[in-house]
């Protein structure tokens, strides 16, 4: 269930908002209301809503002055502003604040419940764009150890602002791409950032270069292949992304310690 907040200074209000809207079906829970900014704000600290629904002229405390106290404790929360106010200056703070949705009073039913939706779809949008961050940091993680664990998505539903979901990313293009004929410029022109950008990206986030990661991904698929099939070592060379199956062994050679050949039998013997 969204938690959602409700505060405004008019008591009828308050009471429209709990019994007009169907909060339960639209998988909501209205966790508290105020009628002043200060006790909405010790509502916030306390439930640390998905959702607040406020006006902007209360007692004791500013709404405006609220929701800037609000962005410390609960950044990614949705707020929706509901005031009879039409004053420009501040829709614009508002907007300043990060305000998702700014409504004015009489406010239509239909349109509280529209951008109550609205705020839910963008919180599930959030949602899966964490969720997908850190699968990629997971599959990224068995092969290469972040250098920054501390990094990540900022709390505002945009993680690819950081270079660490910029990696993530990267890798998981290579690790796609990597039969192809891949160099660095079809990864950054895909992230649409600069080869340095990414180069600088890959090395502070995994400790490796672009053509580092690209031949460690190589060689673990041929060393699957190597150790599932029956495939001639130049076809499993081709199939990995090498042309040139003398650079294959090279490179299989320094990663592994062992030829191709050599690992091969190496793993039958094993079995």
């Amino acid at each position: 269930m969204y938690q959602v907040v409700l505060i405004d200074d008019e008591q009828v209000v308050l009471e429209g908002l709990n019994k007009l809207i169907d909060w339960k079906g639209m998988g909501c829970k209205v966790a508290g209301q105020a009628e002043d900014g200060e006790t909405g704000l010790d509502l916030i600290r306390r439930f640390r809503p998905d959702i607040i629904l406020t006006d902007i002229r209360m007692p004791r405390l500013d709404g405006l002055d609220m929701i800037s106290a609000i962005r410390k404790i609960r950044e990614d929360c949705r707020i929706i502003i509901l005031t009879g106010y039409r004053d420009f200056e501040y829709a614009q703070r508002g907007i300043s604040l990060g305000v998702f949705r700014f409504l004015t009073k009489p406010t239509r039913k239909k349109d509280i419940i529209s951008a109550v939706q609205d705020a839910i779809a963008e919180i599930e949008k959030s949602r899966r764009r964490e969720k997908e961050f850190q699968d990629l940091r997971k599959q990224v993680s068995r092969f290469y150890g972040f250098r920054h664990a501390d990094i990540a998505p900022d709390t505002s539903g945009k993680p690819d602002s950081g270079s660490a979901y910029l990696a993530v990313r990267s890798v998981r293009y290579i690790r796609d791409h990597y039969m192809e004929n891949l160099d660095l410029q079809q990864v950054s022109d895909k992230l649409y950032i600069s080869t340095w950008h990414l180069c600088r990206v890959l090395k502070r986030e995994t400790g490796n270069t672009f053509v580092n990661i690209l031949n460690q991904i190589r060689i673990d698929a041929a060393k699957e292949l190597l150790d599932e099939t029956n495939d001639r070592i130049y076809e499993i060379a081709n199939h990995v992304g090498y042309p040139d199956v003398t650079y294959f062994g090279r490179v299989f050679k320094q990663i592994t310690g062992y030829t191709p050949s050599e690992y091969r039998n190496r793993m039958i013997h094993t079995k």
